[in-house]
């Protein structure tokens, strides 16, 4: 995990690291469209406990606004890759 990593809490919300401790291990989140719609914790997620990595905000950004003519989504994929949690090169 790490900051601005996109993630899915185990009830089904969507946040985004906001900061993160002991490496990468901890994470403080904020919920997208404010609040806390289920009611879970913002801080502090330890790895293991449910935080599913979805996406990340810069490749999110860089594939929006790529050239659809040129190399702009490859460029997102090598220097914004997703490291999924469930991907075993992650």
């Amino acid at each position: 995990m790490k900051p601005l990593d996109i993630v899915r809490t185990p009830k089904g919300a969507y946040a985004l690291i906001i900061e993160t401790g002991d490496g990468g291990v901890d994470a403080a989140i904020s919920y997208f469209g404010g609040g806390n719609p289920t009611g879970e914790r913002n801080a502090w997620w330890s790895e293991g406990e449910g935080l599913v990595v979805v996406d990340n905000l810069p490749h999110l950004l860089s594939c929006a606004t790529a050239n659809p003519f040129g190399r702009g989504k490859a460029d997102a994929e090598k220097f914004f890759p997703i490291l999924l949690d469930n991907n075993p090169e992650s």
